[in-house]
């Protein structure tokens, strides 16, 4: 309960001045939820500006001590905002899907964790999802998710499914959409990590090392007809390897899995056995292409170096621990979300690349060309 200290009619201004000065008086027990107002009258404020401040809402100004107040208030108290109520005020579930291929895949798990993170920062539940893009199955759950209103907006994170279907998600339905980890024609709001910058990287790395013929294993090309994410890695690999002045031979898998890595990279090496290095665009074709190079007899990094885009708990303990190119994929998670509450609260969001650069990850698996190769 709220116990008030009562002011009589005829109390005189000292009193009453000194009265309300004083700290109020808050005993909330343990069978009654903490409310705005017992948050705003603890903090000594008005309770439209908790609500503003707990919803950042960008307009409100107020000085650093008085927010520190508010989110005092707010700890010692427990309070937690009840969005059953706040959405049926303001017409929203308060929250959000995020939409992954493969959660199996553990590239999305810190993509996963930093929206979770945000979400839960942000005021929003989320919900996970897996769709593969293979057929209307997946488009028709989606849509019905977003026409019932079941969520406010949806967070895509999908390699497989094709641009079309993301495209004709995004447009027709009318919660908002950002795609994130990818670039699709079509979607206004698509947000990625640079993994252009991260396939020049890998190649410096082992043009430094003396390798001068190497192959790069990606994705599927154009994944389900019109995806742009293994052709744009292979491309900037090939691109900055031919500047340096090595050869590069592509080698595109029927998917991402470690299973695909491991038949490209026997097929490719018996295609053309000289090559002394090689370059997998995600951490699970790498782990594939160690497999690989195990059954061929072929020492790693001796015979063969091998490296990777992103890096994961499995790259470091792999069987030699993998050298590594890491994105930011935790912040890429984080910002997916706020582009998409900005979306939802009415803002312009357009296409991002993060500006954080990767990081070259050195372990085992890379090394300086022996002289017998």
């Amino acid at each position: 309960m709220i116990g008030y200290q009562s002011i009589g009619a005829h109390t005189d201004a000292n009193s009453l001045n000194h009265r309300t000065t004083k700290e109020p008086i808050i005993d909330v027990s343990s069978s009654r939820r903490p409310t705005l107002k017992d948050v705003a009258r603890l903090a000594r404020v008005d309770p439209s500006l908790v609500s503003k401040v707990l919803n950042k809402d960008p307009q409100v100004s107020l000085s650093a001590s008085t927010r520190a107040r508010i989110m005092a208030a707010v700890q010692e108290l427990g309070y937690r905002p009840n969005l059953r109520a706040r959405g049926l005020r303001m017409s929203r579930t308060w929250t959000l899907e995020a939409v992954f291929p493969d959660l199996r895949n553990p590239v999305y798990v810190p993509i996963i964790e930093g929206a979770r993170r945000r979400a839960a920062a942000r005021g929003y539940g989320l919900i996970l999802g897996t769709a593969d893009g293979q057929g209307e199955d997946d488009r028709r759950r989606v849509e019905q998710l977003l026409n019932d209103r079941v969520v406010d907006g949806l967070l895509l994170a999908s390699g497989q499914a094709s641009d079309s279907l993301l495209s004709a998600i995004a447009s027709e339905s009318a919660p908002p959409v950002v795609v994130v980890n990818r670039k699709v024609a079509g979607v206004e709001s698509c947000i990625m990590v640079d993994d252009s910058a991260a396939s020049r990287i890998a190649a410096d790395h082992l043009y430094s090392l003396g390798h001068r013929y190497v192959g790069v294993i990606s994705g599927p090309k154009n994944s389900m007809g019109d995806s742009d994410s293994s052709q744009r890695r292979v491309d900037a690999f090939v691109e900055r390897m031919h500047m340096l002045g090595g050869e590069v031979v592509a080698h595109y898998a029927e998917n991402w899995h470690a299973t695909a890595g491991l038949h490209s990279a026997t097929t490719l090496l018996a295609r053309s056995p000289n090559l002394t290095a090689l370059y997998g665009t995600t951490v699970m074709l790498a782990l594939g292409i160690l497999r690989g190079a195990h059954l061929l007899d072929l020492n790693v990094p001796r015979d063969l170096s091998v490296i990777s885009l992103h890096d994961t708990e499995a790259a470091e303990f792999a069987q030699p621990a993998l050298t590594t190119v890491a994105l930011p994929l935790e912040e890429l998670g984080e910002y997916g979300i706020d582009r998409l509450i900005d979306k939802i609260e009415g803002k312009s969001v357009g296409s991002e690349v993060l500006t954080q650069e990767p990081l070259l990850i050195i372990r085992e698996s890379t090394g300086r060309i022996t002289l017998d190769r």
